[in-house]
This record gives structure tokens, sequence and C-alpha cells, in this order.
């Protein structure tokens, strides 16, 4: 297990907590892009299932399949199922670059 210190584990920050359970997923790839595209972290899981080392990838620019505009509280609402997609398409509250499909996969990931 990825440790950020030899201190007690009741005394880590909680951006030490969140960086040693990103670090220890291994069945998901998580990874995250700085502003520019560049991916700036990689777990073990991206590394298991997408084959590449943290060595490797982190630098490397992606562009990503989706990306969207929306205010907070449109998306916050198309999370929760308040909102529905199609409300915040034809209203123009969420701007989508790429496919729609992907959005709604993403939505699944947040059952009611």
């Amino acid at each position: 297990m990825v440790q950020p210190s030899n201190r007690d584990p009741a005394q880590w920050t909680l951006e030490e907590r969140w960086q040693i359970l990103i670090e220890n997923v291994k069945d998901y790839a998580i990874f995250m892009l700085d502003p520019d595209g560049k991916i700036a972290t990689w777990n073990e899981g991206a590394e298991r299932i997408l084959g590449y080392t943290e060595e490797e990838i982190l630098g490397h620019e992606e562009q990503p399949d989706l990306r969207l505009t929306a205010d907070s509280e449109t998306w916050l609402a198309f999370l929760a199922k308040e909102r529905s997609l199609l409300w915040a398409l034809l209203r123009r509250k969420i701007q989508i670059k790429g496919s729609p499909r992907l959005l709604v996969a993403f939505g699944k990931c947040f059952p009611s």
C-alpha cells in the first residue's frame, strides 16, 4: 500500500488520503488531464488496463472524447436526475462537443 509518510494515518491530510485511495485502485483506470489536455495523474489500474506505465504516459497530450460546458446548477440537477439531458440541451444549459451518448453513459454512474 502506498503511504504518504511514516506518520500515524490519523494525521494524514485529506489530500494524502485521496492520493492513497486513487493510487491503490487496481480495477479501474483513473487519470486526470490538466487544463492543456496533458495527462497529469495515472493510477495502477490505468497502467494495468491500458498498458502504459506512469513514466510513459505523464505529460502525453490527449483530446477528450467528450467536452461539455454547463453551469453548476444545471450540472447538479442533471446528475441528480431532476432535469433531463434533453431539457438542458433544448434550453442551451449544457453545450456538448462529442457524442451525447457518452454523457448519458456517464450519468448512469450516478444512480438515484
